[in-house]
């Protein structure tokens, strides 16, 4: 599955679709459906989120994954979104059920992208790791590089979970504040 969603967002990329990440998901479906169902044979489907970064600061969405993690510098808190969208390759057409969102991050601004392994990281197969800790251990690293921040979350994962069950991925991005301009 990971390989041909690769394949497919490597396609795309060169399409010029990625103005709208909706469009590009509802495409990307379309190939995966049709691998999956009638060539495979498989009850198979992928969850994502796809993001599209503008120099200005606004950035656009879609997909279904976990919540996407965002620190205000302005106000030193963070923001919980959630992803609303649909899997891929459940159903031949998603275009209904996929819409792009818009956000931006302001100078300063950090948001945090994590997978499941993350969230669902079990202290002695009780309680999951969740998202405060996610929130806690990215608000540590306040101020650090985006690779810092990074390795804060999987390094409090690590502590709190005995073993790995799922992939753990974290993605950090930054809005760095632009130099003044010194003329």
């Amino acid at each position: 599955g990971m390989l041909m969603l690769q394949s497919g967002l490597s396609a795309l990329g060169h399409s010029g679709a990625w103005a709208d990440p909706a469009a590009v998901l509802s495409l990307l479906n379309r190939t995966l459906y049709e691998n999956f169902r009638q060539r495979l044979r498989q009850e198979d489907f992928i969850t994502l989120s796809l993001f599209r970064f503008l120099p200005d600061g606004r950035f656009r969405f879609a997909g279904a994954h976990e919540d996407v993690l965002i620190g205000r510098a302005s106000t030193r808190t963070w923001e919980q979104v959630q992803t609303r969208g649909t899997w891929v390759g459940v159903a031949p057409n998603i275009e209904g059920l996929t819409k792009s969102r818009e956000g931006r991050l302001a100078e300063g601004d950090v948001m945090v992208l994590v997978t499941d392994g993350v969230i669902e990281a079990r202290q002695q197969r009780r309680e999951q790791f969740g998202f405060a800790r996610v929130i806690a251990a990215a608000d540590d690293a306040w101020g650090e590089p985006a690779r810092a921040t990074c390795r804060g979350i999987i390094d409090s994962v690590g502590a709190w979970s005995a073993e790995v069950e799922d992939d753990q991925t974290v993605v950090v991005v930054r809005r760095l504040a632009r130099i003044a301009d010194k003329s």
